[in-house]
This record gives C-alpha cells, structure tokens and sequence, in this order.
C-alpha cells in the first residue's frame, strides 16, 4: 500500500511567516506532494518568499493555494520570477492578497494558471 502524502491542506491554521518559513524547510526536501493549500494562514511577504525559495528545490508541487495571507506587492517580483521559469507549478491561487499588476500576470511564460480574485489565467 502506497501511504505517501500527496495532498496537504493547512488553511485557516494561522501559521504565520515562522510556520510558513519551517514548513518551507520542510517542503524543499519533500517528493511527494502535488497540491497544498495554505490559505488564510497570515503568512505575509517573509513567508511567502520562503515558500517561493522551498519551490525552487521541489519538482513535484503542481497546484498551491497561499489566498488570503497578507501577501502585498513586495514580493510580486519574486513570485513573478518564480511563476516564469517553474514548469512544475500549474495552478496557483493568490486572491484576496494584494500583489501583482494583472497585466505582468498575462505575461506569464508557460501554461501556469494563476488566480487572484475573480481573475483566473490560462
């Protein structure tokens, strides 16, 4: 029986930027999971750019939830970068945050479908 973690949902936990920077440790070494959702857990900038960084070292997460966690334009430029040259991610929902210009997010290269509000990207 295969009993590996694929999905992982953590919304509404209140995590923070530390809880956001120690589960980063943990994802960049992680080769399982496919879809997380970390939703409304108040992760701001500081954890954002740690998940952003963990992403960069795993090649399996293809669907990731961070709407609603104090995201704010200042780490548009890192996640922009990020969503341009990682073909692993496919989905990424970002609403309720306050970041990004929607006209950068239609220059997206790839396939990536980004949401921000009621926005979704093909």
């Amino acid at each position: 029986c295969d009993s590996a973690l694929t999905k992982l949902i953590l919304c509404n936990n209140n995590i923070g930027p530390s809880g956001a920077k120690a589960f980063a440790k943990l994802l960049s070494r992680n080769t399982t999971l496919s879809e997380i959702d970390l939703s409304c857990n108040n992760i701001k900038d500081i954890g954002a750019v740690a998940i952003f960084s963990a992403l960069e070292k795993n090649s399996t997460v293809s669907s990731l939830c961070l709407s609603r966690n104090g995201i704010s334009e200042e780490s548009a430029n890192i996640i922009m970068d990020f969503l341009s040259r990682k073909t692993a991610i496919k989905f990424i929902d970002l609403a309720g945050n306050h970041i990004f210009d929607i006209r950068a997010l239609e220059n997206l290269m790839g396939d990536v479908r980004v949401r921000t509000g009621y926005l979704e990207i093909d």
